[in-house]
């Protein structure tokens, strides 16, 4: 069974998760979050399975670091998926968990494309790092994800990663929602 923490805010987008943290209200991720924290020994949780747990506004707020601290000493299987360099900022609690997994998105080794495609970590810092945390023996994940066809060159992004991630994810383009039309005229 897999639990995602952003489970009670399921459904809503990030620009309410973000007006929910700047106004500084509890969301109902940490502090409270497990009444019984033993109940999630040897479960997996995904952070970041629908939102970024590390953007921008993670710097100020410290709710992703806030519920990691809140996971501690809980026996799971913690996975961390983000286009953000700033989890190095958590890599000591990160190492705390007996197996953890980290994944970070690349669909470029092309910075002008990524710089069109959104506004997160750069890719020379994004490889960098998983280059951090591999040498950490954390296991490291590239998830290449989307795949834009004709744009991502996904065996330039495997040679180039292939020594220090233990496992590529692939993820198709979703055409769907209020991007669909920017995306196709790009690509």
């Amino acid at each position: 069974r897999i639990i995602s923490i952003f489970k009670k805010i399921k459904g809503i987008g990030f620009d309410a998760f973000e007006a929910i943290v700047s106004t500084r209200q509890p969301y109902g991720l940490a502090g409270d979050f497990f009444k019984n924290p033993k109940k999630y020994d040897e479960k997996t949780i995904i952070i970041g399975s629908v939102t970024d747990p590390y953007h921008q506004c993670e710097k100020e707020f410290l709710k992703t670091r806030e519920f990691l601290e809140e996971l501690k000493g809980i026996d799971v299987n913690l996975i961390i998926t983000t286009k953000s360099s700033l989890i190095s900022r958590d890599l000591d609690l990160i190492k705390t968990f007996p197996d953890p997994i980290i994944s970070l998105s690349i669909n470029t080794l092309d910075e002008s494309f990524k710089n069109d495609m959104d506004n997160a970590s750069s890719i020379a810092d994004r490889l960098e790092t998983l280059k951090k945390f591999h040498s950490e023996d954390i296991k490291t994940v590239c998830f290449i994800s989307p795949i834009f066809p004709g744009i991502t060159d996904v065996f330039e992004i495997i040679n180039e990663v292939s020594d220090y991630v233990d496992y590529i994810w692939l993820e198709n383009l979703n055409r769907r929602g209020g991007y669909k039309k920017t995306i196709l005229e790009y690509i």
